[in-house]
């Protein structure tokens, strides 16, 4: 089954009224290919488990730092990416792209810990031992007993917890249970575009409260296909002036220190690394200062990264 078929079948069955939100997906986001051609294409929707995944992905990744040493460095701490701006280079951050690597175990939590990965996001599209994704909104359900025992591990081991595609009501939950502050990686403003992938306001105050940090991203910024056109916008794009409006949004209900740049992907407003400057310059026309842009490219981030992995 497709994702898409998926998040439609889930759409129908009430599970989220709003279903506008399809339209934003491109076609294929969920391939990938391993191996590498000729031996064929895998998609998500084969048998192999998100842990198996979870490895081959870090194989890859870890092959990569080291054909290019002179290039890349893997960080398992702040000072890693202080080091990787001083010399050049990219330091590569390992992130479980969802709680269901770690399948029912605190011990492989710890494994993957000790391989070098440092943040964990608890949902995705689905409901897990752990949390319900936002597309369970309706169940209202809490954090469950074995989720409360890997938010306090995560605490515990310095890894950061991740709460984008959280339902509401286990978003709330897990701040409750956390010592230290959570992100959201890539989450935008519910009061802008209301959607439910989005954040309300009384969310963004809970997470600053927590001293968090909320990474806008490049999708859910308005309704509607016209906002993957296949190529990047211009920064007086109105599509563009959105997802500012996400931005100016967020900071002036709970200040620049708390809003980061999240993009989940290169499919709308910018379509590679290369164009990231363009961000800057929306934020110099809606008259943030030098200081003000730094701590939202990354130094808001760098601030969780020092607190929580250390």
């Amino acid at each position: 089954m497709m994702v898409t078929d998926f998040h439609t079948a889930a759409a129908s069955s009430g599970e989220s009224e709003n279903v506008t939100w399809l339209e934003e997906y491109p076609s294929g986001w969920e391939d990938f290919a391993w191996p590498p051609e000729p031996f064929g294409r895998y998609r998500m929707q084969t048998a192999r488990s998100y842990l198996t995944y979870g490895l081959i992905f870090y194989d890859v990744v870890m092959r990569e730092i080291e054909a290019l040493p002179e290039r890349l460095i893997l960080v398992k701490e702040s000072g890693d990416i202080i080091r990787a701006k001083r010399e050049g280079k990219v330091g590569i951050i390992l992130d479980c792209n969802c709680v269901q690597m770690i399948e029912d175990s605190l011990e492989m939590l710890r494994v993957l810990y000790r391989l070098g990965y440092r943040d964990m996001l608890l949902a995705r599209f689905s409901r897990n031992l752990v949390v319900d994704s936002w597309v369970q909104s309706r169940a209202d359900s809490r954090l469950t007993p074995f989720g409360v025992a890997v938010v306090r591990e995560m605490n515990r081991l310095g890894m950061i917890v991740d709460l984008s595609h959280t339902s509401d009501r286990c978003f709330y939950d897990v701040l409750e249970v956390s010592k230290d502050p959570v992100i959201c990686s890539h989450s935008n403003a519910r009061a802008v575009f209301d959607h439910p992938r989005n954040l309300s306001d009384d969310q963004i105050h809970a997470l600053a409260e927590k001293r968090g940090v909320i990474g806008l991203m490049t999708f859910f910024i308005g309704p509607g296909p016209e906002y993957r056109d296949g190529r990047g916008w211009k920064v007086d794009d109105p599509r563009f002036q959105k997802w500012l409006d996400h931005c100016d949004h967020m900071v002036n209900l709970v200040g620049v220190d708390y809003v980061g740049w999240g993009s989940d992907g290169y499919e709308t407003m910018i379509h590679s690394p290369v164009e990231l400057p363009k961000i800057t310059e929306g934020l110099m026309r809606r008259g943030y200062s030098k200081k003000e842009i730094k701590k939202i490219l990354g130094e808001n981030f760098l601030r969780i990264f020092k607190e929580v992995v250390g």
